[in-house]
């Protein structure tokens, strides 16, 4: 018993090390998909680009110059 338990474990480690090593055979398209969900499982979706922080500082600021220059006109129209 103890010995086939042992060789399942065996057959595991050789398992992760055939498929470590298959990867290195196959084409970059798959290297890129496998890469991919592997990114995706491990630390969820990418985040699109208009949403990075720069992005978004950069619509704050465009937004409080847009408010302002609205205010600017309604006090002068009154």
């Amino acid at each position: 018993m103890i010995i086939s338990i042992l060789h399942k474990i065996h057959i595991q480690r050789n398992a992760v090390g055939f498929i470590i090593f298959k990867t290195y055979n196959m084409d970059l398209k798959t290297l890129n998909r496998i890469d991919k969900l592997r990114r995706l499982k491990s630390r969820g979706p990418e985040t699109p680009k208009w949403l990075k922080p720069y992005h978004l500082l950069l619509m704050a600021f465009m937004t409080v110059f847009v408010l302002g220059a609205i205010i600017k006109l309604l006090e002068q129209n009154h």
